[in-house]
């Protein structure tokens, strides 16, 4: 009884995620490499945009680091 219940149910949920896995990494190898090419312009602009996020990082930990020590918040 046992068995069969193991056999049914167990090797079947194994046999779904195998195959699920299976899927996702085919997938994966589909799309591994990006099939898109971006203009210079809109690379530079992505690169400011990443320079300004950063910038801002650095000013809210600076500044919680400011709070934190003088005990302020203005």
């Amino acid at each position: 009884m046992f068995k069969k219940f193991y056999e049914f149910f167990i090797n079947g949920i194994k046999n779904i995620f195998n195959n699920t896995a299976k899927q996702v990494n085919i997938i994966n190898e589909k799309y591994r490499t990006p099939h898109t090419s971006s203009k210079p312009v809109v690379r530079i602009a992505l690169v400011v945009l990443r320079v300004y996020l950063m910038a801002l990082i650095v000013i809210i930990v600076y500044k919680f680091i400011i709070v934190v020590i003088t005990g302020k918040a203005e």
